[in-house]
């Protein structure tokens, strides 16, 4: 039989405690898991913030005291006026007197409003530029397109009414010279206007 190791009789170490586990521990890396993660690390910091207050509650009072501590002593140092030596051995230098005296300023105050912020530099703006001047262009050359087309659909409504007017007809099946005419004159006087 083997002999027993020498740790065998002394008190078996304890497992150290490793933190804590929100959710089932075997998810898959994915939606679920971001989740409790996230909610593990919010309680983390609830818990970081609260000892963090209690810290501070905790000082406040400790804080007051030392400085009450502190205009004590120098109050005995003013008012012992006997030896002169022992005073200068036990005096404060007026610096740090000075530094006694004053109470301490509060912290600065934080402003409430938001600060303004500055507009931020666009890294595309040679881009935007020309993006912009393309969409500009295409828009014109859909308005040109748009005109040039009503032009098209007014000269073939015009042509499609002169056609009719010089086709139009009496009961009897006799042209009507009257509205002929003045398709025709109108036919003259464009010619004339453009020579």
């Amino acid at each position: 039989m083997a002999r027993e190791r020498p740790d065998a009789q002394s008190k078996p170490t304890d497992k150290k405690k490793l933190g804590f586990s929100v959710g089932p521990a075997n998810l898959p890396d994915g939606t679920y898991k971001r989740k409790v993660t996230k909610i593990k690390e919010r309680l983390i910091h609830k818990a970081k913030v609260k000892k963090q207050y209690r810290k501070t509650l905790a000082s406040a009072p400790a804080e007051k005291e030392r400085l009450e501590r502190r205009k004590k002593a120098a109050e005995a140092v003013e008012n012992s006026g006997g030896d002169e030596a022992e005073a200068e051995s036990s005096a404060v230098h007026p610096d740090r007197q000075a530094a006694m005296d004053t109470e301490p300023s509060p912290p600065a105050a934080v402003k409430t409003g938001r600060r303004e912020r500055r507009p931020k530099t666009s890294t595309f703006k040679k881009e935007e530029s020309i993006a912009a001047r393309k969409k500009r262009e295409r828009e014109e050359a859909a308005r040109l397109a748009e005109e040039r087309r009503k032009e098209r659909e007014k000269r073939i409504a015009e042509r499609e009414m002169a056609k009719k007017t010089m086709s139009a007809k009496t009961k009897t099946g006799q042209l009507k010279l009257g509205k002929q005419s003045h398709v025709l004159l109108k036919k003259v006087m464009e010619q004339l206007g453009k020579n």
